[in-house]
């Protein structure tokens, strides 16, 4: 805390002029060393971080629901699992008789069923991944 009396920050009256001369001359050299930018590079960087902010704003609640649907997502892997455990014990104890499925004839792939079949999911195959890109792209 300062204990000098207001009357100890005065100068003396002939000091006065050449302070004031010092301090004229600090400002301006100050001066023309300075160089503020113009006002529109002050009011584009203004704008610029005003949308920055904005899109921050707006992306934490997707952020959230991102989140939220992950969990949710694994929530829902998790009961299926429970729900289909039994149905998967029953088919593993059933594998025995997987070695007849690969003993297929090849007078049953050639059907126009099994042929539909088979370019209907060739057509999913290329299909899939190329709507969702569309669906997904940023344009």
């Amino acid at each position: 805390m300062n204990t000098l009396p207001p009357s100890s920050f005065l100068l003396p009256p002939d000091d006065e002029p050449e302070v004031a001369a010092l301090l004229r001359a600090e400002r301006e050299a100050a001066c023309e060393e300075a160089h503020p930018p113009a006002a529109g590079v002050v009011w584009w960087r203004a704008e610029r971080r005003r949308r920055e902010e904005a899109a921050r704003a707006a992306a934490r609640p997707i952020a959230v629901v991102h989140a939220l649907t992950v969990a949710c997502a694994a929530g829902v892997a998790a009961a299926l699992v429970q729900f289909l455990a039994p149905f998967v014990r029953q088919g593993l104890g059933a594998a025995a008789g997987l070695t007849r499925v690969f003993e297929w004839d090849i007078a049953t792939l050639t059907t126009p069923p099994a042929i539909a079949l088979g370019l209907l999911a060739l057509a999913w195959l290329v299909l899939a991944p190329l709507l969702l890109f569309v669906a997904l792209s940023d344009d």
